[in-house]
């Protein structure tokens, strides 16, 4: 019977080229997150007040803009800030064309990061299926020792 060696996981991982990349562009993210004034974090209890109000159309609040600096009664109740939505409705012109790239280079990542992976299982899965080919005309070898660590290990991901 063919000998086990054991896996160990080291204890201190090694740090690879691509750790130290995705480190640079995590850092460069957070630099990003920085430099937005006012960043809100997504939190439940705000979702569903956020998403009622997303489809009001931004010619409404340029409307009451309008309605609020001409008329005085609107301005005492002091209910709507004009400085306040002026200022909301240039972050959203400046920034929703970045959060479409960032969107579009999310979608980008992770697109890649599948298509890496499914380059790597088509050779893994051919590679596999030669290996089974292979070891059926030993009888009992390395080879069909790591057969049957894939077969076991292709089956805990089909769960």
């Amino acid at each position: 019977m063919a000998e086990v060696i054991p896996f160990t996981i080291p204890e201190t991982p090694t740090i690879t080229e691509m750790d130290r990349l995705a480190e640079q562009v995590r850092a460069a993210v957070e630099a990003l997150s920085a430099l937005i004034p006012r960043l809100e974090l997504p939190h439940p209890s705000t979702r569903d007040r956020i998403r009622a109000h997303r489809t009001v159309p931004r010619e409404f609040i340029v409307s009451i803009i309008a309605a609020v600096e001409e008329i005085e009664n609107l301005r005492l109740v002091r209910k709507f800030d004009i400085d306040d939505a002026r200022e909301t409705l240039q972050f959203i012109d400046a920034f929703r064309p970045i959060a479409d790239q960032l969107a579009a280079l999310t979608a980008a990542l992770k697109f890649t990061i599948e298509s890496r992976k499914a380059r790597v299982v088509a050779a893994a899965l051919q590679t596999y299926d030669i290996a089974r080919a292979l070891s059926r005309d030993e009888e009992v070898s390395a080879l069909t020792a790591h057969v049957s660590c894939l077969k076991r290990d292709l089956r805990r991901g089909q769960r």
